[in-house]
């Protein structure tokens, strides 16, 4: 099966790098981003968590991504990226 076509639109790019330029831990945020291209191009469905009808979250700390997908044009489309704290052990 072929992949997904992953589209970072121009107001999440902006996020990402903001993020990034603000991150005590780039490495972090680099390897997230790594793992939700590769997961958002495979199964952006199957990975993603439906949050409101037609909008996917995928959160990898330090990284959420909110994202369509239009399984007809097999096209991912990355709306805002977001800064998240990974969860603390109970």
């Amino acid at each position: 099966m072929d992949d997904f076509e992953l589209r970072l639109l121009p107001a999440a790019e902006d996020d990402l790098a903001d993020i990034w330029v603000r991150a005590p831990d780039r490495a972090a945020v680099n390897r997230a981003d790594a793992l939700a291209d590769q997961l958002l191009r495979r199964d952006p469905v199957g990975n993603g968590r439906l949050v409101a009808e037609g909008l996917y979250r995928l959160t990898l700390p330090p990284l959420a991504y909110y994202y369509a997908v239009d399984t007809d044009r097999r096209l991912v489309e990355v709306s805002v990226i977001r800064e998240v704290r990974p969860s603390s052990p109970p």
